[in-house]
């Protein structure tokens, strides 16, 4: 894939300017083309260079892909670092961003497993939430999402479920109130507190989300 990119950065050269790298990235993470996103994200990153919010934005875009989808956690991490030297030297940066950057964070703590760093990755993310309350509406799913991010650290690497199953039952509460394009997000967080309940050995509140889960995903 990195070959054929590297050919078609060199025949369009004179036609292609770095943003539309950008875009294109941004074309094949939607589908879900991830190594293909991460090429082109690292080809358009260098645009970016005099417009410090969005070269940050991209460079969490790209510790997201390495930690999560290539494992690649030491490139993941220094994307982080830069992202953060860069949020220390700029009081400009946007709020948006930096809760982005601290969510990033947890993310990266949550997959990296070597060695396990439960309380590194609890802390991003709960920074990540608290920010996120601070200048977000109350029903934004990005609350949502960083309350199931703090979940998900209960859940997986605290074993701590009925922790897990509260910051779960916030993010839901976010989702169910937002408009179709919350469901799939719903959909994943009923799915989550379903598995949680089983491991609680709470088996009817367990499969009342399972179903719940199902209906969404069957629409």
């Amino acid at each position: 894939m990195l070959i054929v990119i590297q050919i078609l950065s060199f025949l369009t050269i004179g036609n292609t300017n770095d943003s539309s790298y950008i875009m294109k990235g941004d074309s094949l993470s939607k589908i879900g083309d991830y190594v293909g996103a991460y090429e082109y994200y690292k080809l358009g990153l260098s645009s970016l260079s005099d417009q410090p919010e969005k070269y940050v934005r991209i460079l969490n875009r790209l510790a997201h892909i390495s930690s999560v989808y290539l494992d690649d956690f030491n490139g993941g991490y220094s994307y982080l670092e830069q992202a953060k030297r860069i949020l220390t030297q700029n009081d400009l940066i946007t709020d948006t961003t930096r809760a982005l950057t601290f969510y990033t964070y947890g993310i990266y703590f949550n997959f990296c497993r070597d060695p396990p760093n439960p309380d590194s990755a609890l802390f991003y993310h709960k920074k990540a939430l608290r920010l996120r309350k601070s200048f977000l509406q109350k029903n934004d799913i990005n609350i949502a999402k960083s309350y199931k991010g703090v979940g998900n650290i209960y859940r997986y690497m605290y074993y701590d479920y009925s922790n897990a199953e509260d910051y779960y039952v916030q993010s839901l509460k976010i989702l169910e109130s937002g408009d179709a394009s919350y469901q799939k997000s719903a959909g994943s967080t009923h799915y989550s507190l379903s598995t949680t309940n089983r491991l609680k050995g709470d088996y009817s509140k367990a499969l009342l989300y399972a179903y719940k889960t199902l209906s969404i995903y069957s629409k």
